[in-house]
């Protein structure tokens, strides 16, 4: 048992807001005006797919008993093609959509997790907890556990701005609590 509590008392815990430090970074906004054409053209598709589908539905209602059997069988095989469509199109456009904003969001993920590890090794943390689904119940702040979230943006911009100058970046270990 005490050397459990001596190993526990060596840990530091600490923990992150990544959705606040993604939201923080500038190519966000990017990805979200791309995102949301990507958005408004599965939209009107979509709209336009249901207009279609209501026009050919209504016809088939004005002309019911004025065609032919066959006539209504091939319409209404025709309606349920349209519906059948339609639903394939949206199921597509929106796994389409979450490849495309995984995608997107990749690299930006990795640039965090790199920024976050930095950070937690240069404060000497053993554990970094993520806070962006709030899934959080207690922090004690007089135990040694802090938000490094924005200890990990400052590092974000850091090791971007080395990278455009080619110099190397140090984080330093200032904001460790003690």
């Amino acid at each position: 048992m005490i050397c459990a509590a001596g190993y526990a008392q060596k840990m530091k815990i600490a923990h992150v807001t990544t959705l606040k430090i993604i939201d923080t970074i500038a190519q966000i906004d990017s990805i979200n005006v791309r995102l949301q054409k990507d958005k408004d053209y599965i939209a009107s598709t979509l709209k336009k797919k249901e207009q279609d589908y209501m026009a050919k539905k209504n016809e088939i209602e004005v002309n019911r008993g004025k065609w032919s059997d066959l006539q209504m069988k091939a319409e209404m095989e025709g309606l349920a093609y349209m519906e059948q469509d339609y639903g394939n199109f949206a199921q597509q456009a929106e796994q389409g959509l979450q490849e495309v904003q995984m995608g997107l969001l990749a690299p930006i993920q990795e640039e965090v997790q790199k920024a976050i590890d930095k950070v937690a090794e240069a404060q000497l943390v053993t554990y970094v907890i993520d806070n962006s689904q709030g899934i959080l119940v207690h922090i004690s702040k007089t135990n040694g556990a802090h938000d490094m979230t924005e200890d990990v943006i400052k590092e974000v911009f850091a090791a971007r701005a080395a990278k455009k100058s080619g110099t190397a970046v140090t984080t330093p270990k200032t904001s460790t609590p003690k």
